[in-house]
This record gives C-alpha cells, sequence and structure tokens, in this order.
C-alpha cells in the first residue's frame, strides 16, 4: 500500500470522499490551519502548521482526552463537514443522532437467521460505493458477488486491503437529499475493524474536506481522520437504512 503523509507526533490526516474534487494552489511556506473535534461532549479546535509536503505539527500539547483514542477497542468515528466526531462506542453513536441503535442490532439478528437475501442491492453498490487498493483512488476496486458478502471481506479477497474509497451521493440518498423523507431514508455505509460489523467504525457522512492548503486539502485516503489510522484495516461493511442493516 501507498505510504501516506505522517504526523511529527505520529498521526495521520486524510479522508474519504464522495465526490471528486480539485486540487490546491500553495499560497505561503507554511500554513497554520485549524481541525475541528468532537468527543465526550466537548468540541475541539487543533491548530496545525502543515509544510510544503503535507506534514502538519501540532501547535502546543495535545488534550489528554484525545491523546489515547485509537486504544478505545470500540472507537466510533463520524466524518461529517469539517468536523470528526468520536465515541466511545457505537450505542454512544447512535444516542448522540437520536438513532434507534437497539433497531439495528435486532435487524442484524434477523438477518443472520434470514435465508433471504437482498440482491436488487448488488448492482447499485459496485457501481457506487468503490472501494481502492491504493490510495488516491488507485489499484484494484472490490466487487461483491452477494450483499452479504460484506459481513466478511475475506469472501472477496478484500479483508484488510483498502485504502481508499468513494461513495455517490446518489447511493447515499436513493430518495433524494431533501430534508425530511429523503434524508431521513439515507444509506449509512459503515466500515468495520473486524469482520461482522465488530471492532471500530468510521462512516464519512458528508463530502469531508481535510484541512490543509497544499494540494493536499481534498485526500482520497482511509489513512485516517487524525486520529485512527484505517488503511488496510476494513474488514466488513455495513449499510444501514432507517436504523435497519441491508446487509442479508
Amino acid at each position: 500500500m501507498k505510504k501516506i503523509i505522517y504526523l511529527t507526533i505520529g498521526l495521520l490526516i486524510v479522508s474519504c470522499s464522495n465526490e471528486s474534487a480539485t486540487s490546491e494552489n500553495p499560497i505561503e511556506e507554511n500554513q497554520v490551519l485549524t481541525q475541528k473535534f468532537y468527543f465526550d461532549g466537548q468540541y475541539y479546535n487543533i491548530k496545525y502548521q502543515e509544510d510544503l509536503n503535507g506534514n502538519l505539527s501540532p501547535f502546543g500539547e495535545l488534550p489528554a482526552t484525545l491523546k489515547n483514542l485509537d486504544n478505545l477497542p470500540e472507537l466510533a468515528t463520524v466524518v461529517e463537514n469539517d468536523i470528526i466526531y468520536f465515541f466511545t462506542n457505537e450505542a454512544e453513536k447512535f444516542a448522540f443522532y437520536g438513532d434507534d441503535y437497539n433497531l439495528l442490532l435486532t435487524s442484524r439478528k434477523q438477518n443472520d437467521l434470514s435465508t433471504e437475501k437482498n440482491p436488487a442491492l448488488v448492482g447499485p453498490f459496485n457501481l457506487n460505493v468503490k472501494f481502492y487498493q491504493d490510495s488516491y483512488l488507485n489499484g484494484n476496486v472490490m466487487s461483491i458477488n452477494s450483499i452479504d458478502d460484506l459481513k466478511n471481506l475475506k469472501s472477496v479477497n478484500f479483508n484488510d486491503k483498502a485504502s481508499s474509497c468513494s461513495i455517490t451521493g446518489s447511493f447515499r440518498f436513493p430518495n433524494g437529499s431533501s430534508p425530511g423523507y429523503g434524508y431521513d431514508t439515507r444509506r449509512r455505509v459503515i466500515m468495520y475493524e473486524h469482520s461482522n460489523f465488530s471492532g471500530k467504525s468510521i462512516e464519512i457522512s458528508n463530502y469531508y474536506i481535510s484541512a490543509g492548503l497544499y494540494g493536499h486539502k481534498r485526500f482520497k485516503s482511509l489513512s485516517s481522520a487524525l486520529f485512527s489510522n484505517w488503511n488496510d484495516k476494513i474488514s466488513s461493511i455495513d449499510i444501514v437504512q432507517s436504523n435497519i442493516s441491508q446487509v442479508r
């Protein structure tokens, strides 16, 4: 896999995008940028300095609460617009957004017991959700034969191989993205560290533009959301609509 840009503190900055983007032109030799985070009921604005190569160095000491986030075994990350949200686990994430986590768990159990599959979703998934073996949307592309393949990516020889991805708006909003019905029935593509939707998770709710100015502003890479490296670490993917798993 291609190696991404390292921070001096051993962290990385990147994003998974939903749309294509243009490059940025450098303005000065060094740029100061601010990334906004949320964790445990508090927002943080952390300043970094970026050099011409895209390397980032934080100004001052990072808050203690953010230093060891990657040690949380079920860390749930949501990248939404220009804010990165961290939650101790998925139950906390669903509660934050007012969603029904128990309904999701129930639907997964029912799907495990059901012999019915969801073949109608295979074509739209392969067409609109692309996982690439290399960064910047390069390399082999994952293709599934059954939606059930998403429970364990070993079935399609893509376990721990994804380095970048793209998700179209038409897939996420099959009924339109306007407030009300269309938004309420959006599809959420949630990526997991382990098979069967376990371990850490991350979802990209909107087209995320990561901080930075030197041509590194719009990365297409899963290397991290600053505090959690996702390069070559995805083992299962759930598609959730109206709090119900569509993977069966």
